[in-house]
């Protein structure tokens, strides 16, 4: 089961106008960094704009359009937006849970990932974790009331919501599953792995084949 800046000044350059309007012919002084001076004429409502700004608008909104439709691969145990736990650095407790999931070590996970949740009642990848440790073990409410916790902290958490769908399955619940895979297309605009997992296992179960995936 696989699991979840910078800053860069940006040079001006400043103008001064010499108070008597560009539309006699004045002219206007720019001064650039390590260049020397020039004097370039200004045409009457038309206002300079560096070449250098408005690339760097454009990739701005081009690098966020990018990273929305292609989300970091932590795996259905995040959220997608938040990363991991809701700190500036994750839980112990919390990846070692996870790393107890991973080895399907389901009890010693659910030990590990309440002591998380109970210093971070707010980190939804945990709680999810937690939702789908009781699943693996059998424990179907409890799990339930887990991914519903999650959800409360996050309704968008990708994870959750999948394997919220995924425990509507195996308790019979195909209408609730469907519910959940509407969810996620409206979550996954550009679409998501939750999305296609979710879908497949709704696809399997429709045709009898609900134990064709072994990470459920």
């Amino acid at each position: 089961m696989p699991i979840a800046n910078g800053y860069r000044g940006r040079n001006r350059f400043p103008t001064r106008d010499d108070g008597h309007g560009a539309e006699n012919g004045d002219k206007t002084f720019i001064d650039t960094p390590n260049t020397t001076p020039m004097w370039t004429p200004v045409q009457p409502g038309f206002r300079r704009t560096s070449m250098r700004t408005s690339t760097g608008l454009l990739l701005a909104v081009t690098l966020v359009a990018w990273a929305s439709a292609h989300p970091s691969p932590v795996g259905a145990a995040s959220n997608g937006s938040s990363g991991g736990a809701s700190g500036t650095s994750e839980d112990i407790d919390f990846r070692n849970g996870r790393t107890a999931v991973e080895a399907k070590r389901y009890e010693d996970a659910i030990v590990l990932l309440r002591r998380a949740v109970s210093r971070d009642a707010n980190n939804a990848d945990a709680l999810n974790l937690l939702g789908y440790s009781h699943r693996k073990l059998g424990r179907f409410e409890e799990s339930h009331d887990w991914y519903e916790k999650a959800l409360t902290v996050n309704p968008n958490h990708r994870g959750a919501n999948e394997y919220l769908g995924e425990l509507y399955l195996q308790t019979g619940n195909l209408e609730k599953a469907e519910a959940q895979l509407a969810r996620l297309d409206k979550i996954c605009f550009f679409g998501c792995d939750e999305y296609d997992e979710l879908k497949e296992a709704i696809e399997n179960y429709k045709e009898g084949r609900s134990g064709a995936r072994e990470d459920w």
